[in-house]
């Protein structure tokens, strides 16, 4: 994926959702009833700015960061619809969710730290660096 544009890589990930949409409504038997303009407008916003826009995002910083921290960036999207939840949509939170929003940073936090301790035993008895450890 490195090598692929993220832009080319998130409209091919859009086209692939929309015939997968188009199918699945096939397959239903859903009717195609006509959709009103207001119905159009959320169909666009969703899927300008949930949907390309956070494929883009996540290609890109892919492209960016490496695999490991765009993965561990992309939890914090649990804790964005928490906050926004409570924030914006005035939900109350329960211990519980307070609990997992906190573990979640916690796991963030650690997975971003790296650790100074990445000599090996070999490394350490190989350059007489062991000496040093006294």
């Amino acid at each position: 994926m490195a090598e692929v544009d993220s832009r080319t890589a998130a409209l091919y990930y859009v086209t692939t959702m929309a015939v997968g949409v188009v199918i699945a409504r096939l397959v239903n038997g859903a009717p195609w009833a006509p959709i009103c303009t207001d119905g159009w407008l959320a169909i666009l916003g969703l899927t300008l700015l949930p949907t390309i826009l956070a494929r883009l995002l996540v290609l890109t910083g892919l492209q960016k960061l490496g695999g490991a921290q765009t993965s561990l960036l992309g939890l914090a999207e649990l804790l964005v619809a928490l906050l926004i939840a409570f924030m914006v949509l005035g939900e109350r939170l329960t211990l519980r969710q307070w609990l997992g929003g906190t573990l979640v940073i916690a796991g963030v936090l650690l997975g971003s730290h790296e650790s100074r301790l990445q000599v090996s035993l070999e490394d350490l008895l190989r350059d007489g660096r062991w000496r040093e450890l006294g």
